[in-house]
């Protein structure tokens, strides 16, 4: 077996389900999934949205790319009118 690191992993599962004729909107991961370029390069070739989660201090870019902050200070920054909590879990079946 050959190592493969999570977010290489998860994009292997992703466009098998993909090629398979799966469709998926948009998906989600953690910090090790967030923090991977290649990963997001992939998922935005193939047109899926993605929301992983990132470490505060991951910068990320502002004012359509121009001003670079760290995700922690562009967050703070946002009026609560456009903040809106999500779950990525699934609702439980009724």
């Amino acid at each position: 077996m050959e190592f493969a690191t999570k977010p290489c992993l998860a994009w292997e599962m992703i466009a098998a389900a993909l090629d398979a004729d799966i469709t998926a909107s948009w998906v989600t991961g953690d910090e090790a999934h967030g923090q991977d370029p290649q990963l997001r390069t992939a998922l935005e070739a193939r047109g899926i949205g993605y929301a992983p989660a990132v470490a505060c201090s991951t910068r990320v870019r502002n004012n359509h790319g121009r001003i670079p902050l760290c995700a922690d200070v562009l967050a703070r920054r946002l009026p609560a009118t456009v903040r809106q909590r999500q779950s990525s879990k699934p609702s439980a079946p009724a």
